[in-house]
């Protein structure tokens, strides 16, 4: 049985309770075959580190032994993307990194074509809460986006009332208002002058 090392999240503002995900370890395997693999490493830092209350000591630390805030970590992938990639610096933060995996996820199918993984495990993967994070951050690859435009081109849509087409525009919605009030309130209008006030 291989061992497995986990990372258990802390509070956060999506789950300020612990009850969502903190319960929740991320498992990195370890690899002795593999020294620079995510459980390898984490098993290293953690003979580094020591602890001696594990939960109330950080794995990831300033040299004081003080938790690593967000905007350090910013700084650290900055610096660590002008090292090895400086064009990509001003492209790139550890949200970039979480929707790529979303939609590296999401454009993962089977031989058959049909999606390799259903979105309600990308959006538990990936530790949203509701589903409407998925259809914003789980995005198409360009080829996948071609694939879809290019697949509808042949269909004919002739057949199709102008009612039943989509607004393209605001100007629609305000044609669709008029013409109703004009139909509408045609009834209701006085079959004769009112007589003039005296």
């Amino acid at each position: 049985m291989p061992a497995v090392a986990f990372i258990y999240p802390i509070p956060s503002k999506c789950d300020p309770d612990e009850s969502a995900f903190c319960n929740k370890g991320i498992p990195f395997p370890v690899d002795i075959t593999d020294p620079s693999c995510a459980g390898m490493l984490l098993m290293r830092l953690e003979e580094m580190v020591k602890p001696e209350v594990r939960r109330d000591t950080p794995l990831f630390a300033d040299s004081d032994g003080q938790p690593l805030l967000g905007s350090v970590m910013d700084r650290a992938l900055r610096d660590a993307l002008m090292i090895y990639s400086p064009q990509v610096v001003a492209t790139r933060s550890w949200h970039i990194y979480r929707i790529r995996l979303a939609s590296k996820l999401r454009a993962a199918v089977l031989p058959s074509g049909q999606p390799k993984f259903p979105d309600a495990t990308i959006q538990a993967r990936l530790r949203w809460k509701t589903p409407a994070s998925l259809q914003i951050y789980a995005r198409f690859d360009t080829q996948t986006y071609a694939d879809i435009l290019n697949s509808v081109q042949h269909l004919d849509i002739t057949s199709m009332q102008y009612s039943n087409l989509p607004e393209t525009a605001e100007f629609d919605r305000l044609d669709v208002l008029a013409r109703t009030a004009e139909r509408e309130l045609r009834d209701f209008a006085p079959r004769t002058a009112p007589a003039a006030v005296q």
